[in-house]
Parts: structure tokens; C-alpha cells; sequence
């Protein structure tokens, strides 16, 4: 038993240096399996919402792509309240199944009007709000 144990010993011994010099290298892409999505792309917005998207969607990559509804995704994107429109499709991109969200966003408030106030001066009011 004795002998056994110091051949282990002298056996994991020998490859100890070599394990210790491997350099730690990045996380490598990993490749989605076929008929899984491989990433979600959202076009028409900024950054900033666009990462809200993929954060609050309930498809992320890995999902396999039949199991995904695109009128839920629509719907869901739809329903953050920051978009007027939104489709959604799976496209192939070189050999892989990307999610591809098209959004429209809402309009953004360039002026507010304060017209007929009685109980507050309309320049008060532009006064206190950073939007008018």
C-alpha cells in the first residue's frame, strides 16, 4: 500500500509545476449549441435602454429557439412602457440564431406649457421644474 501511494504521490508531483505556470487565459466564447439563441441584439435605441431590454427579457441566450414566443418578447418589450413599437424575429448570423428586437422609443418631452394657472404663476412653475 505504501508503494502505491508514493507513486501517486511522485506521479501528481510531476505535473504540479506545469499546472502552476499555465497563465490564467479569458472565459472563451462559448458556442451555443444548434437551435439555441446565441445572443439577443436590440436596434433603434440607446445603449442604456437597450441593455435594459436584454435584462428584463424573458429570453436569454441559451434558450433554445423553439421554445421562444416572439409576440411574448413584443409584448413584453411593449409593456416596459418605453417603446411606441417593437418586433421581433430570429435571424441567422453566421451559423448562429440571433434574437433581433427592432424597438421604437417613445417620445421624449422637449417642452412643457403651463397655460391658465390660477393659484401659481407660470414662470414659478418653469422656475421649479427642470423641464420647462
Amino acid at each position: 500500500m505504501r508503494t502505491h501511494t508514493l507513486m501517486l504521490t511522485l506521479a501528481l508531483g510531476a505535473f504540479a509545476p506545469a499546472l502552476a505556470q499555465t497563465a490564467p487565459t479569458a472565459a472563451p466564447t462559448v458556442a451555443q449549441p444548434a437551435g439555441t439563441v446565441s445572443e439577443v441584439v436590440v436596434n433603434g435605441t440607446t445603449e442604456l435602454l437597450a441593455n435594459f431590454v436584454r435584462a428584463t427579457l424573458n429570453v436569454q441566450p441559451g434558450a433554445p429557439v423553439a421554445s421562444v414566443d416572439l409576440e411574448a418578447v413584443r409584448q413584453g418589450v411593449l409593456n416596459s412602457g418605453y417603446f411606441s413599437s417593437a418586433t421581433a424575429r430570429v435571424e441567422q448570423r453566421e451559423g448562429r440564431d440571433v434574437l433581433v428586437i427592432d424597438v421604437v422609443p417613445n417620445a421624449t418631452i422637449g417642452s412643457v406649457d403651463a397655460t391658465g394657472l390660477t393659484f401659481l404663476p407660470a414662470e414659478a412653475l418653469k422656475r421649479a421644474s427642470p423641464i420647462c
